[in-house]
């Protein structure tokens, strides 16, 4: 069918705005149409591995699942093992690669698919002359690692711009070589390489580069050649920009191809397996699914986008993959992808009754996303130029914009929550209110982000500042603002409001319950001496009476802690739960270990002694022994069943209820 494409108005995007919007960008980014099922809310991303300079790739290093290779973009590839990075480099030619320029240097990396059994390695890279280089290194048998004065040259395109280098290399599940090569830069492709199937820029190419004999690499029999004989024999797919990173599905053998736009788009285009050679992708007749230089344009025979966003959504897309792993079941089949400039992520599946591929939601992550990569296993991995950093993609629960210090001590207690490992969330609390702003005289502006989640609230001062600081993201004491009643809403400046009459333990409409305002009339108590059994009782009113039953319960006096303006005994049993050991998320792994790094942490120093009250559970009195600190009050129901004893107070909905008025509930945690 004969069908012309009316060209759009351009416009152009500027990096400084779409940087600003990053570090302020912290929820779900709304996108019309969106698939709910496929949100990038979704996805949490957790610090895997750290320390790189400028990682623009990583890929499996088989056979075991996290082992992986990670590319420096000035020409070394490291290897990590389960969050672990070799301090040796894997492989190191930064002699002959150049990177002086943003889109130059060592950019991609690919292993023979039954590697390390065929010991080989392909790379591409820009050489020191400029031209964009494809080499084969072979493993030396006695390191077991490349050697670097193997190197086989299998391309070298002499290049007379600096960007566009494509760079991206896999092997298809036909056992060919494919490689992404940029248009040889420019603006426009002024050199009118990516329509031109007699040049090798602007292309996908396929090579057959095992078992070739002394030949560096053969050319596949049904490359575009066959078809016509005017295009370079290398060729199998034509008319990209600058197609820096594609996928296979490792289940179905399609071909993920994400095309960096121009001025108006970014693409995402789906070739399906077995597919002919001489595929065109449009560039430069076409920019997405519109004309790109012309007002009307011919576009019979071209590939339109499968996915496709405009520059008011991001500037450079950045190619994922498919999920085919095993640990997050419900997210099996999504594509998940994400934009460079912006640091949005995105997930999208197919729709069952046209088949059209539909984004879900996207969510600004903060991170400079050059890259994305699968194990062994099929898990999934992120990588952050800016903070030379490798995330694992948790598909499930809340991502996280704090630094990997900060999110290090998070992933602990709500990854194994977020996974399905675990039933409980210890400290933060599963329900979250979306994000907004409250006065704060020291911010910005006069005001601070913060997001509210069940048991707790996140606060960031400064949303412009550099988030992988470890004061980016705090966490108030809460406590001490409920008891005293002085809102805090600048270092030294606080505005009076009145020490909070909301229950500390079970239902928020209990009215005959233990309140903030009452433990604050006991904040002076004395130190239990550690070892004494705890059996003072306290009412709503603060009155205490003592009764032995409660010494048969076990609870004792159990660790003291004195500092500045506190002097005050941890019960043994909140001691216990503050450093006892369970499962938890270290480096994106799931182990048995201590729930926190630092007991008080997550708690804050305790600011009063521990006493037992009746508190409604689901409108049931129950006996419970409350213990408040500077952020949380502990609670402890012996009643409860083994594991669910020791809980978090809702210190987040506490302070909402308190701070607006409105009765918060953990089904509602919305702030209004």
């Amino acid at each position: 069918m004969h069908t012309r494409h009316s060209r759009s108005s351009r416009t152009i995007w500027s990096l400084v705005g779409t940087l600003a919007l990053l570090v302020t960008s912290l929820v779900p980014l709304s996108q019309p149409g969106a698939v709910r099922a496929a949100d990038a809310a979704d996805i949490r991303v957790v610090p895997y591995a750290d320390g790189f300079l400028q990682p623009v790739a990583v890929t499996a290093l088989p056979p075991r699942a996290g082992d992986l290779l990670v590319v420096e973009r000035q020409g070394t590839v490291r290897s990590v093992s389960h969050g672990v990075v070799d301090a040796t480099a894997w492989l190191d030619i930064r002699d002959r690669v150049r990177s002086e320029d943003n889109e130059q240097g060592l950019l991609g990396l690919a292993l023979a698919p039954d590697f390390p059994t065929q010991p080989f390695i392909w790379v591409m890279y820009v050489a020191l002359d400029g031209a964009n280089t494809v080499s084969r290194f072979t493993l030396d048998s006695a390191t077991g690692i490349p050697d670097p004065a193997s190197e086989v040259i299998l391309l070298a395109l002499e290049d007379r711009a600096t960007n566009h280098n494509g760079g991206m290399l896999a092997f298809g599940p036909d056992g060919y070589l494919y490689i992404g090569t940029g248009d040889e830069g420019g603006g426009g492709d002024p050199y009118g390489n990516a329509q031109r199937v007699d040049r090798l820029f602007g292309k996908i190419l396929r090579l057959d580069v095992l078992d070739t004999g002394n030949d560096p690499y053969r050319i596949p029999a049904d490359n575009l050649v066959a078809t016509n004989p005017d295009a370079a024999p290398e060729i199998w797919a034509y008319g990209l920009r600058n197609p820096w990173r594609f996928s296979f599905d490792r289940q179905t053998g399609d071909l993920w191809i994400a095309d960096v736009g121009q001025e108006r788009a970014e693409e995402v285009n789906v070739i399906p397996a077995g597919s002919p050679a001489g595929t065109n992708f449009g560039w430069n007749l076409m920019e997405g699914s519109t004309c790109y230089a012309t007002d009307e344009c011919d576009a019979d025979g071209i590939h339109l986008p499968d996915i496709e966003y405009g520059h008011d959504e991001g500037c450079s897309v950045t190619g994922g993959y498919r999920y085919r792993g095993s640990a997050f079941p419900e997210a099996v089949g999504t594509y998940i992808f994400g934009d460079f400039c912006m640091g949005t992520l995105w997930m999208a599946q197919q729709q069952e009754q046209d088949g059209v591929w539909e984004r879900g939601t996207g969510v600004a992550t903060g991170r400079l996303i050059t890259a994305f990569g699968e194990d062994a296993a099929g898990e999934l991995y992120l990588v952050d130029m800016r903070r030379g950093t490798i995330y694992q993609l948790m598909l499930g629960g809340e991502i996280t914009t704090a630094g990997a210090a900060r999110s290090a001590i998070w992933e602990r207690t709500d990854v194994p929550v977020a996974s399905g490992a675990a039933q409980r969330t210890w400290i933060w609390g599963p329900a979250r209110s979306v994000e907004q702003f409250e006065p704060y005289a020291d911010s910005p502006n006069g005001v601070r982000s913060v997001q509210y989640f069940d048991k707790a609230r996140m606060e960031i001062n400064d949303p412009a500042a550099p988030d992988d600081g470890l004061w980016y993201v705090t966490n108030g004491l809460l406590v001490v603002e409920l008891m005293s009643g002085e809102m805090q809403i600048g270092n030294d400046a606080f505005e009076p409001y009145a020490p909070a009459r909301v229950p500390v333990a079970g239902d928020l409409d209990d009215l005959n319950g233990l309140t903030y305002a009452t433990l604050a009339t006991l904040r002076d108590a004395p130190a239990t001496e550690p070892g004494t059994p705890l059996d003072w009782r306290t009412d709503a009113d603060g009155n205490l009476t003592q009764d032995a039953a409660f010494a048969e319960r076990g609870a004792v006096a159990g660790e003291r802690v004195s500092a500045p303006g506190v002097d005050h005994t941890v019960a043994n049993v909140f001691w216990e739960f503050m450093t006892d050991s369970g499962l938890v998320s270290i480096d994106g792994q799931l182990v048995t270990d201590r729930l926190f790094v630092d007991p008080f942490y997550a708690t804050g120093l305790p600011i009063t002694e521990a006493y037992w009250t009746t508190a409604a559970v689901g409108g049931t009195p129950r006996d419970v022994l409350v213990q408040c600190f500077e952020r949380r009050c502990l609670t402890w129901t012996p009643d409860n069943p083994d594991g669910w004893q020791v809980e978090a107070a809702n210190v987040g909905l506490h302070y909402l209820t308190w701070r607006t008025g409105v009765l918060a509930t953990s089904d509602a945690a919305a702030a209004p």
